[in-house]
């Protein structure tokens, strides 16, 4: 194997590994968008069943924001574990 091919190796199995690390995080955009848009469809079908205009759609938007930032706030503090 000559130098040139090793240095190519090293190089492809360093991208293969940042990737690897970054795989778990490239989802989370749409975890949260995701959180939010089914928690939103959710309260505006109950404020349709029960008749109460905004009510449980705010109430599930709220809910929907925070569990969203609660994925983030988890999957950043893992990451912070496995960096140290």
């Amino acid at each position: 194997m000559s130098s040139k091919d090793s240095v190519r190796a090293n190089k492809v199995s360093e991208r293969a590994n940042v990737m690897r690390d970054f795989a778990p995080y490239l989802s989370l955009g749409a975890q949260m968008s995701g959180a939010v848009v089914v928690s939103g469809g959710i309260g505006w079908w109950l404020d349709t069943l029960f008749q109460t205009d905004p009510v449980f759609l705010i109430v599930m938007l709220l809910f929907g924001i925070i569990s969203g930032m609660t994925m983030f706030i988890r999957a950043a503090l893992g990451a912070d574990k496995k960096v140290t």
